[in-house]
């Protein structure tokens, strides 16, 4: 979900350590981007999807999409997808929003027709958006039963990547605990994305 790479370095890494089927390798141009570091905002020109409707939306996703493995709304259906937040219980806040099913968006939404509770995003500063867990954590921590968060459990998986995610939240782990136990793997990946870099680094 974040890996700190462009386009074009991620296509470098996929051939680099042939990734493609039967470790196939494509033939590969990268042009670079002028004055462009690691450290430059972006702010995407076009929408990359109807349920990414803005630049907060975009950087929400991260956090956020973790949720379309569960029943939890990240409000499509609305005008605001994937800057909303709610459950069809009242549980999870004051904030409500009604998703209904939207020309141009997926049709399957989560408590569609129902008052939805929970969480307004909207007011938060874009370009302070960081990867978090504390959204999936708190909505599961205060679903009534639990045993009903993982609704499609194969899918949240698929999204973490292992089932080892999923794991540690029934197991009740904090967000330090889950990524503590990341650090391993993750400084390794560490030191292979910076063998395919173009531009200069964050770290």
């Amino acid at each position: 979900m974040v890996h700190g790479l462009t386009v074009g370095e991620l296509a470098k890494m996929i051939n680099g350590e042939k990734w493609l089927e039967q470790g196939k390798q494509c033939k590969l141009t990268v042009i670079p981007v002028q004055n462009y570091t690691h450290s430059s905002m972006y702010e995407l020109p076009v929408i990359p999807s109807p349920s990414l409707p803005n630049h907060l939306s975009v950087r929400l996703y991260s956090s956020l999409c973790l949720f379309e493995g569960t029943d939890i709304s990240v409000g499509r259906g609305t005008d605001w997808p994937f800057q909303v937040v709610g459950y069809t219980n009242p549980v999870y806040g004051d904030f409500t929003f009604t998703p209904t099913e939207k020309a141009g968006m997926a049709k399957h939404v989560e408590g569609k027709g129902a008052v939805n509770y929970g969480l307004d995003l909207r007011g938060l500063d874009a370009d302070k958006q960081k990867f978090t867990l504390k959204y999936v954590l708190d909505f599961y921590n205060k679903m009534p039963d639990k045993s009903k968060f993982f609704a499609r459990a194969e899918f949240f998986d698929k999204l973490a990547g292992t089932d080892e995610l999923r794991k540690q939240i029934l197991a009740g782990k904090t967000e330090d605990q889950i990524r503590e136990s990341w650090k391993p793997e993750l400084d390794e990946y560490k030191k292979m994305r910076k063998q395919y870099l173009i531009y200069p680094d964050f770290e």
